[in-house]
């Protein structure tokens, strides 16, 4: 339309006021810089002209508007019947307003009033007449044959989003959950749904007046559709995580990091739903540290009963450790790990009081835990305190009787009390002896009654029999048990006392060895004087006394490198640890500490079994070694004995003499083959311990008791060891050839002639053992020739027929000076 053509027109108008105003709006718009000025200036112009009679037709039109795209407009569609109804008056210029706005179809065009009366139902998730469910793409939406404008479609579109989200939310919150906490959860949702109800009961209220829009509505939807957003957006995560599933910490957490929202409004309302659903964890934690009880079914609480573990929870002291835990995949965001953990001891503290130690009087003056005070910073205080309350009523009830029983088992299971030991063993040496399958309890128990007759406080001992291996005495099957009731087993729990037994074993097996010493050392004493005429039978027994003052020295000191180093100085700093301690957990580790620091000391783990190896082998030598002594003092009586016997049977033995000698002889050098064969392998394996020992910086202190003046490194150095067989045959063997029958000195009877110096013989220090015995059998071949040369000689000194036999050699008596001269000799021949 040109501007000469828009003046004429305006000039016609009757209504100056409408000229002036239409002349206004025409100046705006020309200001602007929109691209269809021309449409929007007819369309102005001719809804300036509504009111006056219609003085224009269709050819006017076409000539005022050169439009293409409204002069294709079919002008003989028209309205609804319903408008034309209301507003008969200028029909044919509402005609054109519809044509310009509306390109739907005519035939399905709807009022506003309409749309918005089906909305109401789409967005409670409810399919109306024209606002249909897609399934294919999930959503609300207007039917595309509905004819509205495009802004008017989607307007519609995006408010239709409600109902897809109501009916999201609607079938989260009809379901049907076992956990309290979604139950909480779908109850708090619920809530803000009744919002949401009550939005659309007004919008209900204003379609019946006829004040509702289109706009109206969607600016009332605004808010309540985010927050629809939002919790959907929850729920989504929630019940899509198939790993954490829908349990209650994943819930729980997920609403605390969105109570944290930037946005204000978000943020309030996950708090009022997280409010809400928190309420049963905060009835399980006050539960579960004010009465030690666990009722959760579901299973969505941070405290399990270990219900994996049923077969180890038969043993009570497992109780406190196994019978609960604590779930990391289940604990809320809200709670830290340190207070969950707080919190699950203070419940068990209380569980095990009631149950273990039927203990009631509880400090009941805390008020419970509130949904406030979860997650602040008074709530870790509080449990802080609480925990400590508890810990330290259980610590002081159980601490006397503790410190009782630790004492009992150290002075019985360590062999604290040597002499109540001692006495035991005297009184059990001799059932032990017998075979393994021999050995009944209640003989043992029988004597360890009557073992504590000296001791005057109860003693809750017991005999406890190991399962026996092949060829096993009683002395390897036999332990000591000391009975523990509850509380403590929990504290000393099977495998503590395994520990226990295992150390008593090791102590019981040394103190076996230092008893058997002790019993060899009581027969060496009955040999402490011997004639002169046995010199053999004289360096054997000092060869024998020697080998048990080296075995008693190793067992002495190794026995107080224990006691002391291994078990006194741990025990000193446990009971140190004890006066510390303020709750079980800490008592149970550093107990475990200290028999794990015994054992380790005392060779008993894995690292120590090559030690422990070397050291059962030395025990087995030392027994050996008592079973080689006594063949050994057992022969020196019969011989000593056969000399007194045989002065009165004098003359029925002259003609068995020869074979009888002949016998001892070789008795008495198989005793001192095994004695030597027992002294190397024994040196061999205490070369092969201190080696050992020496490596280690720790056990350089028993390496230092054991070999303190270096005797065995000297003996190492310069191989004496090996020429120790060869200096014996030596210098001591050879006398085996003397008279071994001495009777009765003759008085003034004269000196036999002393024999001829024996031929040095030269042994080879390399040979073994075996080879110098049976040279050594050789040199007694020519020693008994020498001699029988030599009792040639004896008639001549003779004076009784008792002194005729040419088997016996009667020795004169001796002057002051010969006596001297005899014991010098003697003493020097004791130091070789």
């Amino acid at each position: 339309m040109d501007e000469s053509e828009l003046q004429a027109e305006m000039t016609k108008m009757t209504n100056k006021s409408q000229a002036y105003r239409l002349q206004d709006c025409i100046n705006r718009l020309n200001k602007t810089r929109l691209k269809k000025k021309n449409e929007l200036i007819h369309f102005l112009f001719r809804t300036s002209q509504l009111g006056q009679n219609n003085s224009y037709t269709n050819q006017t039109l076409d000539t005022l508007f050169k439009s293409q795209e409204i002069s294709q407009i079919n002008y003989s569609q028209t309205i609804p019947k319903k408008i034309i109804e209301e507003s008969p008056i200028n029909n044919d210029l509402m005609n054109i307003i519809q044509q310009i706005t509306d390109k739907g179809n005519g035939t399905l065009s709807i009022s506003e009033k309409d749309l918005i009366k089906d909305l109401i139902f789409s967005i409670q998730g409810i399919e109306s007449q024209f606002i249909s469910y897609d399934p294919i793409n999930d959503q609300f939406q207007v039917k595309k044959d509905i004819a509205i404008s495009s802004a008017s479609r989607k307007l519609l579109n995006v408010m239709c989003e409600c109902g897809w989200l109501f009916k999201k939310i609607q079938t989260f919150t009809q379901s049907n959950y076992n956990s309290l906490v979604l139950q909480a959860l779908q109850n708090s949702i619920k809530e803000e749904l009744n919002e949401y109800y009550r939005l659309i009961a007004y919008f209900e209220n204003l379609l019946a007046e006829s004040t509702l829009t289109l706009r109206k509505m969607y600016m009332w939807l605004k808010q309540p559709m985010h927050h629809l957003v939002q919790i959907n957006l929850v729920l989504s995560q929630n019940l899509t995580n198939v790993q954490l599933g829908t349990t209650s910490s994943l819930v729980i957490s997920i609403l605390c990091r969105y109570s944290k929202h930037g946005c204000p409004q978000t943020s309030q309302l996950f708090s009022r739903i997280l409010h809400q659903t928190t309420i049963p964890i905060v009835r399980f934690i006050n539960q579960w540290i004010f009465d030690g009880s666990l009722n959760d079914q579901a299973q969505e609480f941070f405290i399990e009963r270990n219900d994996s573990n049923k077969i180890q929870i038969r043993d009570s002291g497992e109780l406190w450790k196994n019978e609960f835990k604590v779930n990391q995949d289940k604990i809320p965001y809200m709670i830290s790990l340190n207070d969950s953990y707080k919190i699950f001891d203070t419940g068990r503290v209380i569980n095990w009081l009631r149950k273990q130690c039927k203990f009631t009087q509880f400090n009941q003056n805390y008020d419970l835990i509130t949904i406030d005070l979860l997650g602040t910073e008074q709530f870790s205080l509080f449990v802080d305190q609480v925990n400590k309350e508890y810990n330290k009523q259980l610590i002081q009830l159980i601490k006397p009787n503790f410190k009782i029983t630790l004492n009992a088992i150290k002075r019985f299971l360590l062999l604290g009390q040597g002499e109540f030991i001692h006495t035991l063993m005297e009184l059990l040496q001799t059932e032990l002896n017998k075979p393994a399958q021999q050995c009944y309890r209640h003989t043992l128990l029988s004597i360890l009654e009557s073992a504590f007759k000296h001791i005057s406080q109860e003693v809750r001992l017991n005999v406890k029999l190991l399962e026996p291996s092949q060829n096993d005495t009683g002395w390897e099957i036999f332990c000591l048990d000391y009975t523990i009731d509850e509380p403590l087993n929990t504290i000393f729990n099977q495998k503590i006392m395994l520990s226990y037994y295992r150390i008593f074993n090791f102590l019981w097996r040394i103190k076996r060895v230092e008893f058997t010493l002790t019993q060899c050392w009581k027969m060496h004493q009955k040999f402490m004087v011997i004639p002169n005429q046995f010199q053999t039978i004289k360096k054997a027994i000092q060869l024998s006394y020697q080998m048990m003052n080296e075995m008693q020295h190793f067992i002495k000191n190794f026995y107080s490198y224990l006691m002391l180093e291994a078990i006194e100085s741990s025990w000193k700093k446990f009971i140190d640890e004890c006066d510390k301690i303020q709750d079980l957990d800490g008592l149970i580790k550093i107990h475990e500490l200290f028999i794990s620091d015994i054992l380790d000391r005392s060779f008993l783990n894995t690292k120590g079994e090559s030690t422990q190896k070397l050291l059962f082998k030395l025990f087995d030598y030392i027994f050996r070694f008592k079973s080689c002594q006594e063949l050994l003092l057992s022969y020196a009586k019969d011989q000593i004995s056969q000399t007194d016997n045989q002065q009165l049977q004098l003359k029925n033995l002259l003609n068995k003499q020869q074979n009888i000698s002949r016998q001892n002889q070789n008795k008495n050098q198989d005793i001192i083959k095994s004695l030597l064969e027992l002294r190397k392998q024994y040196r061999d394996q205490m070369f092969d311990l201190l080696e050992k020992l020496k490596k280690e910086d720790r056990l350089k202190f028993l390496h230092f008791k054991l070999d303190f003046n270096e005797y065995y490194l000297g003996i190492q150095e310069s191989k004496i060891f090996n020429q120790d067989l060869e200096r014996f045959i030596e210098k001591c063997l050879p006398k085996v050839n003397e008279v071994q029958i001495q009777p009765n000195r003759v008085p003034n009877s004269k000196q036999i002639v002393q024999p001829q110096q024996q031929q040095q013989r030269i042994f080879n220090t390399n040979i073994d053992i075996q080879n110098d015995l049976r040279q050594f059998k050789e040199g007694l071949k020519q020693s008994d020739e020498q001699r029988r040369q030599q009792l040639q000689f004896k008639n001549q000194f003779t004076k009784s027929p008792l002194e005729k036999s040419p088997l016996i050699q009667i020795p004169p008596t001796m002057t002051e000076h010969e006596k001297r001269k005899n014991d010098e000799y003697l003493s020097s021949s004791d130091d070789d």
